[in-house]
């Protein structure tokens, strides 16, 4: 759970190399025809943009769109973004307290 929580950023934008390491793990083809797809330097742009970009997207709803997808924990921690750190914020302003 801390994993998920603290370390992981499970609702970040996938890269592609992220959805490729995906499409390896997937047993459906036509879900990974998708993920390569998106993946392809060539054309895959396009679709990236349309899928993930625009529908903002992250790790858990390319995996729920994704339902032959089998990860382990190795290959979570592969392809989840890592949290950055939060130097500042508004809880901790001296001008709300």
């Amino acid at each position: 759970e801390e994993l998920l929580t603290r370390y992981l950023d499970i609702t970040g934008v996938p890269k592609i190399e992220a959805l490729e390491c995906l499409a390896g793990c997937c047993q459906n083809s036509d879900e990974k025809n998708l993920l390569l797809g998106m993946a392809s330097r060539a054309t895959g742009h396009v679709l990236y943009e349309s899928f993930v970009v625009e529908q903002r997207r992250g790790i858990l709803e390319v995996l729920d769109e994704c339902p032959s997808i089998t990860l382990t924990l190795s290959k979570l921690l592969e392809v989840c973004p890592r949290l950055q750190p939060r130097y500042y914020s508004i809880s901790s302003s001296s001008k709300t307290h």
